[in-house]
C-alpha cells in the first residue's frame, strides 16, 4: 500500500487531533499512513481517587466506570474494549445470584429468543454493552442539561395552571423539554420503505445509538429517542399502538404518563398533541372522547391526519427494551452504579405491565428494537461478503469513528459541556476546528503548499493518479465535516439561548452557503424556532408555511398555533 506521510517539520501547523484524524483517513481512502504511533487515551482528571483503599474487584469497577463517563477521550474502539475489560475483572468477583428472565420475554417470537436473546444470563460484558452504556450516559447528561432549558411560555403556563397533575407538574414540564430537545436535534426523515426480505421496516434502518449521534431519524426513531430519555428522566413513558380488527398493532405516538393520564406527544408532527383549541397537551381519554381533538389535526383535505377517535378503541402501550436493558450483566452494573453515576441500564417489562394495569394500558414489547438490531446484523453480515461495499461504507463512517474532531465534539455535544472546561476543549470549538476556508479545501487538490499546511505528502512510490484520487477523496471529507460542524455550532447557539447567533448559523452558514445540505430541512425549522425566540413571529410563520420537509404537517400546524399572535399575517 502507498503511503501519506507526515513530516516532522510541518506537524506543528496541524493540530494534533487533526493529524490522527488524517492517519486515519489516509487507511479509509486507501492512501496508507505513515506508522504514527498510537494515540495513547488520555487519563480521565478524575482517576485521582486513592486506590490503595479499594480491593481488586472494586478498583477494577471504578476504572470501568472512570473510562464509561469519559469514553469521549478515547479511541472508539480502544476505549470500549478497555472500559470491557474492567467491568469483566469486576464481574469474576461478583458471587453467583439466582436470576431469571422478566417472564414477557417468553411472549416474544422464538427467533428473536434463540438468536437475540440467549444470553440474557451471561455475565460478560461485551464492546456492544459498553456502546449501550454510553449511549445511556448520553442521554443521562441531555436530561440533566435539557431540563434547564427554555419552554414556550404558553406552555408552561398551561401546565401550571392543571391542577389535576399536582406534583407530576414538573415531570409533564421536563417531558415537554426533552420532546422540544428531541424535535430540534433529530431532525426528521421520510419512514424507511418496508422491505422485509432486506430486514427493513419502518424505524429499523438505524439503532438508537446511531439515531442521537448522528440526528435524524424517521417519526418512529425519533420515538425511540424520547423514550430514551424520558427513560433516564425517570418518567413512564410508552410508545401507543392502535390495534385494529385483526389484532394488528400500527405504532402511534409516545405518551407520558403524569397525574394518571396519557399526555400525547407526537413526533411525526413534531408537536404535542394539543387540545382542540390549539392548547396545552391532549391526553389519550381527550382523544377518546372528544372527536375534536384528533380533527383538530387534519388541514383541509390534502393533509388529514391518518388517526382518529374511532383508530382508539384499542390501544396497547409498547416498551422499548433491547437486549442490554433485559440482561443480568446490565443489572449487575446498574446496581452498583450509585449516587450521581446513577444510569437507567435494565428495564422490566412485566413490572411495566403491572404498573399500567391500573392505568388501564395494556403494555407489550415492541418489536422495532429487535427489527433493528436484525438489520443491522443483516448489514454486517452483507459487507462481509462485499469487500469493495465494505470499503464503501468505510468511507461513509470515517467522519463518525476513532479520535475524529468532528465526533469527539458531538459527543461533548451530547454531554452538554458545549465550551472548554478544565484541559478539554469543548463542543463549539472541535467543530470550528472543522470549518476550514473554501478557498484552502479548493486548492487542496492541486496545490502542493496548501497539502503541506495540511501535513500532507506525496510517498515516493505513490502514482499521481492515485494521489490525486486520496486528496479528493479528502476534500469531499472535509467538505462534509463542515457542513455537519455549522449545522452543530447553531444548535449548540441555540441551546445556549443565544438565538441571533444560532440564527446566522442556520441562515447563513448552512442555508445560504449550502442549500442542498442534508441539514437543510433541520436547519429551516430551528431557523424558525429561533425567530419564534426573538418574538419575529411573523417571519417564524413564513418559514413554516413555506416548508416543505417531512415534517411540513405540524409546521403548519405550528404556523396556524403563532397566527393568533400576528393576527394580520397571511
Amino acid at each position: 500500500m502507498s503511503l501519506v506521510r507526515f513530516p516532522m517539520p510541518l506537524l506543528a501547523r496541524v493540530p494534533t487531533m487533526h493529524l490522527l484524524w488524517l492517519v486515519l483517513l489516509a487507511v479509509l481512502l486507501g492512501g496508507g499512513c505513515s506508522g504514527e504511533p498510537r494515540r495513547r487515551a488520555r487519563t480521565d482528571t478524575r482517576e485521582k481517587s486513592d486506590k490503595a483503599t479499594l480491593d481488586g474487584a472494586d478498583q477494577a469497577f471504578q476504572d470501568g466506570r472512570r473510562m464509561l463517563f469519559s469514553l469521549y477521550l478515547y479511541d472508539s474502539e480502544e476505549g470500549s474494549s478497555r472500559c470491557a475489560l474492567h467491568f469483566n475483572q469486576w464481574m469474576e468477583e461478583q458471587p453467583g445470584v439466582q436470576w431469571q428472565s422478566d417472564p414477557m420475554v417468553a411472549e416474544l417470537p422464538e427467533e428473536i429468543r434463540t438468536t437475540m436473546l440467549s444470553q440474557l444470563d451471561s455475565r460478560k460484558v461485551m464492546t456492544d454493552d459498553v456502546e449501550y452504556m454510553e449511549m445511556a450516559v448520553w442521554l443521562r447528561d441531555i436530561v440533566r442539561w435539557a431540563g434547564d432549558t427554555e419552554l414556550d411560555a404558553s406552555l408552561s403556563q398551561w401546565i401550571d395552571g392543571q391542577a389535576t397533575l399536582g406534583q407530576d407538574a414538573s415531570q409533564l414540564r421536563l417531558a415537554a423539554k426533552l420532546f422540544d430537545w428531541t424535535v430540534r436535534n433529530v431532525q426528521l426523515s421520510q419512514f424507511w420503505p418496508s422491505k422485509p426480505e432486506v430486514g427493513l421496516q419502518p424505524g429499523a434502518g438505524r439503532m438508537l445509538r446511531e439515531t442521537i449521534l448522528i440526528g435524524t431519524g424517521d417519526p418512529w426513531e425519533r420515538a425511540r429517542v424520547f423514550l430514551g430519555l424520558c427513560r433516564q428522566a425517570g418518567i413512564s413513558a410508552v410508545m401507543l399502538a392502535s390495534v385494529d380488527d385483526q389484532q394488528q398493532s400500527h405504532p402511534w405516538c409516545p405518551a407520558v404518563l403524569a397525574g394518571g393520564q396519557w399526555y400525547l406527544f407526537e413526533t411525526q408532527l413534531g408537536l404535542p398533541i394539543p387540545l382542540a383549541d390549539d392548547t396545552g397537551i391532549a391526553t389519550l381519554a381527550d382523544a377518546r372522547e372528544r372527536d375534536d381533538v384528533l380533527a383538530n389535526l387534519s388541514l383541509g383535505e390534502t393533509l388529514k391526519y391518518p388517526v382518529s377517535r374511532d383508530d382508539l378503541k384499542q390501544v396497547i402501550g409498547l416498551v422499548d427494551a433491547t437486549p442490554e436493558a433485559l440482561s443480568l450483566r446490565m443489572q449487575l452494573i446498574e446496581q452498583h452504579l450509585t449516587g450521581d453515576s446513577h444510569l437507567a441500564l435494565t428495564l422490566k417489562p412485566s413490572e411495566w405491565r403491572q404498573r399500567c394495569a391500573s392505568h388501564e394500558m395494556p403494555i407489550e414489547l415492541w418489536m422495532l428494537p429487535f427489527d433493528a438490531l436484525r438489520r443491522q446484523r443483516m448489514v454486517q453480515r452483507a459487507l462481509k461478503r462485499d469487500p469493495d461495499a465494505a470499503a464503501m461504507h468505510q468511507r461513509m463512517q470515517a467522519l463518525f469513528v476513532g479520535t475524529a474532531p468532528l465526533i469527539m465534539g458531538r459527543k461533548l455535544h451530547l454531554h452538554g459541556q458545549f465550551r472548554k472546561a478544565e484541559d478539554v476543549e469543548g463542543a463549539k470549538q472541535r467543530y470550528l476546528a472543522m470549518r476550514y476556508p473554501d478557498q484552502h479545501l479548493d486548492a487542496l487538490p492541486t496545490d502542493r503548499i496548501m497539502q503541506s499546511q495540511f501535513g500532507l505528502e506525496k510517498s515516493v512510490d505513490q502514482r499521481d493518479d492515485e494521489w490525486y484520487r486520496y486528496l479528493l477523496g479528502l476534500q469531499s471529507l472535509f467538505r462534509e465535516a463542515k457542513m455537519h460542524a455549522s449545522y452543530w455550532i447553531g444548535l449548540v447557539h441555540f441551546e445556549e439561548g443565544n438565538y441571533e447567533s444560532a440564527s446566522q448559523w442556520f441562515g447563513k452558514r448552512v442555508l445560504e452557503e449550502n442549500p442542498n445540505s442534508v441539514w437543510a430541512t433541520g436547519a429551516r425549522y430551528n431557523l424558525a424556532r429561533c425567530y419564534e425566540r426573538m418574538d419575529q413571529i411573523a417571519k417564524a410563520r413564513e418559514m413554516y408555511l413555506e416548508d416543505n420537509s417531512p415534517q411540513r404537517h405540524g409546521n403548519l400546524l405550528r404556523a396556524r398555533r403563532l397566527k393568533a399572535l400576528v393576527p394580520d399575517s397571511p
